[in-house]
């Protein structure tokens, strides 16, 4: 407990001297070039209550902190590192054996973590989310490190992102994950480039890295690419573009497995009214998913893979959203795989009171018709947050 007590100092320490300057900060002599430092991030605090259908209650505590910083050394080459430490507690780790492995994030080549407290009640984890170099100059941009190669262009289901897949249901992780790789860029010219990407996560011997291709043509935005998941061939393509006043992305991914190719394709139009209202509805089809009825409910695990978006082959989502006033605003998100009779209602608000502070309600809800509709399982989420 005194270790616990001594590192939430630190932290709300540190913060609180960050909090005193604007952070970014310019340097210039007479011989060195502009150099610019900036340091943002924020503290969030979770609660979490889930209810299952056979009566248990879980309660669940998270404090959450993130420092971001960024060095501009020259108009060429920045370095970025990004931390996150994690105060977690509470009833689910008490049941779950070794929760601790759970937070790695399996992209991590390296482990870059450190685990001040792993105890059975209480766990505090630092992460290394970010570590990067990139250097640019005319039409070659380069970067290398853990970072960030997102390739896909759809929000809910994300086919084409091969090196750091995200689950739509983790909306407290607005980074998304990261991978250890190497990324090059070559503009041929304004309206295309070539992207090649090299990851060393995963398993001794297994390849991932891919070449994409992206062109824009009458304002649409398209791209291919090919590539290796864990030694198995990939090929993908997507879009985004706007029929008249309504956006239309897509996705499609095809990757070779042991048995059979992994299909996955997803499509989603959104639309803002005139009077607030932002309107969104998709589909995913999943050809590794279940086509059938759900006869064991540890086959609705929801951890998003290249191989695997949803539990479900087929799966619909609409999702309104509505800002009632600068400072409230609601939405509601429902997926609904008709196949396999799996249904998912979130329901979300928000209260900004300034620039720096936010308060979040979410709930989740898991259905499932077995031979009648069932709750599986209920979240309910509140989240404060100061952003610095």
């Amino acid at each position: 407990m005194y270790k616990m007590k001594t590192i939430c100092c630190i932290q709300i320490s540190f913060i609180a001297i960050l909090s005193l300057f604007r952070y970014d900060t310019t340097a210039q002599t007479a011989f060195s070039p502009i150099k610019k430092i900036s340091i943002n991030g924020y503290i969030k605090s979770l609660q979490n209550w889930q209810f299952h259908d056979n009566g248990d209650v879980l309660s669940n505590q998270l404090l959450h902190n993130r420092i971001n910083l960024k060095w501009n050394i020259h108009s060429s080459l920045i370095i970025a590192g990004e931390w996150r430490t994690r105060i977690i507690s509470g009833d689910e780790i008490k049941l779950q054996t070794n929760f601790k492995s759970l937070l790695q994030n399996p992209n991590d080549k390296w482990n870059l973590s450190v685990a001040w407290v792993n105890k059975p009640d209480l766990i505090i984890l630092s992460n290394t989310e970010r570590l990067w170099m990139s250097y640019s100059a005319n039409k070659w941009f380069l970067r290398a490190g853990r970072q960030r190669i997102n390739w896909s262009t759809t929000t809910t289901w994300n086919p084409n992102d091969i090196f750091n897949t995200y689950n739509f249901l983790d909306f407290d992780y607005e980074e998304r994950p990261g991978c250890d790789a190497i990324q090059t860029r070559y503009l041929i010219n304004a309206n295309s480039n070539l992207e090649m990407a090299w990851g060393f996560a995963g398993s001794k011997g297994e390849i991932l890295g891919g070449l994409k291709y992206l062109i824009q043509i009458d304002q649409w935005d398209v791209q291919a690419n090919i590539g290796l998941y864990n030694n198995h061939l990939t090929l993908g393509t997507s879009w985004a573009g706007h029929i008249k006043e309504a956006g239309f992305k897509g996705e499609f991914q095809m990757l070779r497995n042991d048995v059979a190719p992994v299909y996955n394709i997803t499509a989603e139009i959104d639309y803002m009214f005139k009077k607030g209202w932002y309107v969104k509805t998709g589909f995913l089809y999943n050809s590794a998913g279940k086509k059938g009825s759900i006869q064991n409910r540890n086959d609705l695990m929801f951890r998003m893979t290249p191989l695997q978006q949803m539990p479900a082959a087929w799966n619909v989502e609409i999702t309104t959203q509505k800002e009632w006033t600068p400072v409230i605003k609601s939405g509601t998100t429902i997926i609904y795989s008709p196949m396999s009779n799996i249904l998912l209602i979130i329901p979300t608000g928000t209260v900004s009171l300034s620039d720096e502070w936010e308060t979040n309600l979410v709930l989740q809800h898991f259905f499932l018709k077995e031979k009648t509709w069932n709750g599986v399982l209920h979240n309910s989420f509140i989240r404060f947050r100061y952003s610095f």
